[in-house]
């Protein structure tokens, strides 16, 4: 969670009026996996970031069994965020 605030202050001064948030993507063995933070008003939130990021990384065989999202703030749920978690999340 920590990491959550730490990643959530790269978007100071920017995110306004949204809050600033940060995501870390954690496996069963507690390894983060990927991290995504609230850049700018009207970029991808946190949450939505961070698993961007893991599936880019992870290419086609995103999986997400076994893993835990951490949000410094709860998620998202303003549509089109909350299609993109409701398959994710």
């Amino acid at each position: 969670m920590k990491m959550c605030f730490s990643l959530a202050k790269k978007g100071e001064g920017k995110t306004f009026p949204n809050p600033l948030v940060g995501a870390v993507l954690v496996d069963e063995k507690g390894n983060i996996v990927a991290k995504g933070w609230h850049k700018g008003y009207g970029l991808d939130h946190a949450e939505v970031d961070c698993i961007k990021n893991y599936e880019s990384k992870a290419c086609k065989k995103a999986d997400y069994k076994g893993l835990t999202l951490y949000v410094n703030l709860e998620p998202c749920n303003h549509f089109p965020v909350r299609i993109l978690l409701l398959k994710r999340v």
